[in-house]
């Protein structure tokens, strides 16, 4: 991986720039650069499109009335539930 040969950000952001994700899966699935882009972008709409919709069904009810425990005052709980 790229981040564990970085010794500091800007050489991470110069791997980078020379390794560039877009170009290798262009190369290794026979692509386009263009193409290659276009699918990326896709599936990164299709994710954060799901991970909306799981959010969404989340529900968070405040348990710090009802969980009795006094250790720190600033403590709160929740229960998540999806």
């Amino acid at each position: 991986m790229l981040a564990q040969q970085s010794e500091t950000k800007e050489h991470f952001l110069s791997l980078l720039k020379e390794h560039s994700p877009h170009h290798q899966a262009a190369s290794r699935f026979n692509m386009t650069i263009e193409e290659t882009v276009k699918l990326m972008h896709e599936i990164e709409d299709d994710i954060n499109k799901k991970l909306e919709e799981k959010i969404e069904n989340y529900r968070w009810i405040d348990y710090t009335e009802i969980v009795k425990i006094n250790h720190a005052e600033n403590m709160k709980y929740y229960l998540v539930i999806s």
